[in-house]
C-alpha cells in the first residue's frame, strides 16, 4: 500500500501521566520513520512551555512532515485552546481503562510512582502520593469526550 500525504495527519494524545502517551509517540514516530514517512513528534515537556510548544507546532506545520504526533496531557479543552484553530486534521487517541477512572489512575500513580523523580514534569518521590493520585483523579475526569482542537 502506498500512502500519499494530502498535508500533514495529526495525531493528539489524550491521557494523565504516566499511561504511556510518550512511549506510544515514540514508537508511532519510528514505525512511521521505517515507512519512510517523515513525521514530526512534539512533546510539551521537551518544547518548553506552552507558547514554545505552540511555536513547535506552526513549525511543524510549515515543516513538510507527513505527520504530526502531538505528546501533550490535552486534558481539557484549555490545554487544546491554543492549537484549536491551527486546522489541524487530527486523530484524538484517548488513554481510557475498561475497569473505569479509578483503575486508570492506579495504573499511571503506580507507574509514577515507580519513575520517581526520572520525570521533568511530574515527581511522586517527594511523600506527595495522595496529592499526586488526587491529581490524577482530577486529571481523569477532564478526558475530553470531543474532538476540540482538531479541524474535522
Amino acid at each position: 500500500m502506498h500512502y500519499e500525504p494530502s498535508g500533514d495527519d495529526t495525531v493528539v494524545c489524550v491521557g494523565p501521566q504516566g499511561c504511556g502517551k510518550s512511549t506510544f509517540s515514540r514508537t508511532l514516530y519510528a514505525l512511521l520513520r521505517q515507512a519512510g514517512l517523515s513525521p514530526c513528534w512534539i512533546n510539551q515537556d521537551e518544547a518548553g512551555g506552552g507558547r514554545q510548544f505552540l511555536d513547535a507546532i506552526r513549525r511543524a506545520q510549515r515543516g513538510g512532515h507527513t505527520h504530526l504526533i502531538m505528546d501533550k496531557m490535552n486534558l481539557d479543552e484549555g490545554a487544546r485552546d491554543g492549537y484549536a484553530d491551527l486546522g489541524l486534521r487530527a486523530l484524538t487517541v484517548v488513554w481510557s481503562h475498561p475497569d473505569g477512572t479509578d483503575a486508570l489512575v492506579d495504573i499511571c500513580f503506580d507507574r509514577i510512582r515507580r519513575r520517581g523523580s526520572a520525570h521533568r514534569t511530574f515527581k511522586a518521590d517527594r511523600g506527595e502520593g495522595r496529592r499526586v493520585r488526587q491529581t490524577l483523579l482530577g486529571l481523569c475526569d477532564a478526558v475530553p469526550s470531543t474532538n476540540r482542537g482538531a479541524a474535522g
